[in-house]
């Protein structure tokens, strides 16, 4: 029987998940997995990596345990600086010090090491992406506007569930405003509106490179986001 330490938000006494999705999950792996599954709240995680009030789910008690310890992690959270349940500051130490150990994960500290914000999407130039463009302050803006459509979207570089992500009409003034009402979230991307996002996109899963399935998200009928 291996040891699967899962990472994220959970609530505490009595355990229980936040996010149904996150229910939905594990119950799903239950069911083929005979493994012992441990949770640890990345708030109660120190700089050496220890796990204080680990929830064992089988026994329903609570122990302290290292990350070191567990034959594999899965990483079902990690914060933004617009998270509100613990800090980005808290967690990212601790990613790079399991990344830097190597850690054995289901989906590794490494990868949100690497990718840890939306700057990825440079790492793949050959992939098709909708133009995007980094801006890190408002000179050449409208050079840089001129690229694009009628509309385009504003996306904090760092954020995550659609947080902060705007539609708006190609205007100088319009991007403008945006971009200062909002600078705390910043920096920004800015891309290229596709309207056929209102159809949906698709996710594709992958474990171990290998495909597992697909998932299309569609938005609501007054949204872009999906």
């Amino acid at each position: 029987m291996n040891t699967l330490l899962f990472l994220g938000y959970f609530k505490k006494k009595p355990f229980d998940f936040l996010y149904i999705t996150d229910r939905m999950q594990i119950e799903a792996m239950r069911e083929i997995r005979s493994d012992r599954f441990l949770f640890c709240d990345w708030n109660d995680v120190t700089p050496d990596l220890i796990c204080h009030d680990t929830y064992d789910l089988a026994r329903q008690v609570h122990c302290n345990l290292s990350i070191q310890d567990a034959d594999c992690t899965f990483i079902q959270e990690v914060p933004t600086k617009t998270s509100t349940h613990t800090s980005l500051r808290h967690v990212s130490p601790l990613l790079e010090k399991m990344a830097f150990l190597k850690i054995p994960g289901i989906n590794p500290a490494e990868t949100f090491v690497r990718f840890s914000d939306k700057s990825y999407l440079f790492s793949f130039p050959d992939l098709p992406f909708p133009q995007t463009i980094f801006l890190q302050d408002s000179d050449g803006l409208e050079r840089i506007l001129s690229r694009f459509g009628e509309e385009l979207v504003i996306k904090p570089i760092d954020t995550d569930g659609g947080y902060g992500v705007r539609k708006v009409a190609n205007r100088l003034v319009e991007v403008l405003e945006i971009l200062e009402r909002y600078a705390t979230e910043g920096p920004f991307l800015l891309q290229e509106y596709l309207p056929e996002i209102k159809e949906g996109e698709h996710s594709l899963f992958f474990f171990n490179r290998e495909f597992k399935y697909a998932m299309l998200k569609k938005p609501r009928v007054d949204e872009f986001r999906s």
